[in-house]
């Protein structure tokens, strides 16, 4: 008997940077899941050579008839250490490395990249995204209604949002998590899943792999036991079912 619980299966930071381990991961998961799931793309192509950028937008494209669902994840990941931003803002860099590209900003200065980040999805030549998620989920008080004015979803650690609602979904996450805190995250990764949340998301990302080793692998298996993966694209329908 499947599980009723839905939950949002997402690999998270795939670009063009480490491609390869992303890859390798986006396939060993679909092995696991047996289905497509949520991949959140960084469109943004930096300096890498034709050849990198070809086979980048070649694999998107393969996902893509494949039944991969896509979801924008910033511009760059990565931000402008000299940009005007809120103290909030600027604590939220030091936090994550650099990579909370929208801490912070005011209205204009979020804009921008938000617009970057739509060109550069056009010239992959791929279809609309189903939503977008900056990365890190820092974000400022104007890019949840900057984003919903071209895309159906937006979400947070903690929410997920279009615009007619506001979901509870806690995000399930090892991003950014050092090693002598992985204890805890794992009580927090385990009480996300097993508690009743009607629908968490497990969000992935290729630095896992480094982190957690195979144990990765064995830690979705168990998540997958107690939900079924849907899209972002189903959250509506996934709801609303008896």
């Amino acid at each position: 008997m499947k599980p009723e619980r839905k939950i949002l299966l997402a690999m998270h930071d795939v670009g063009i940077l480490h491609f390869d381990k992303a890859k390798f991961l986006i396939e060993k998961l679909f092995r696991i899941t047996g289905k497509p799931f949520s991949l959140l793309v960084i469109p943004h192509l930096g300096n890498a050579t034709e050849e990198e950028k070809q086979a980048f937008t070649q694999q998107l494209k393969d996902w893509e008839k494949r039944g991969f669902e896509f979801l924008l994840h910033g511009y760059a990941h990565t931000a402008d250490p000299d940009q005007a931003r809120t103290f909030r803002g600027k604590l939220a860099l030091k936090l994550t490395g650099g990579e909370a590209e929208f801490a912070g900003l005011s209205e204009a200065d979020s804009r921008a990249p938000l617009e970057h980040a739509r060109n550069a999805w056009e010239k992959l030549g791929l279809g609309k995204p189903a939503g977008f998620v900056p990365p890190t989920w820092h974000a400022n008080s104007f890019l949840k209604n900057q984003v919903l004015e071209n895309y159906e979803w937006y979400e947070d650690r903690f929410f997920l949002y279009s615009k007619e609602k506001k979901i509870f979904s806690p995000a399930v996450s090892f991003a950014g998590i050092p090693r002598h805190a992985l204890a805890l995250a794992a009580i927090y990764w385990k009480a996300c899943v097993h508690l009743p949340f009607r629908l968490p998301r497990l969000a992935l990302h290729p630095a896992d792999l480094e982190l957690l080793g195979e144990t990765l692998f064995e830690k979705v298996t168990a998540v997958l036991k107690t939900g079924e993966p849907v899209f972002y694209r189903e959250i509506n329908a996934a709801r609303t079912k008896p």
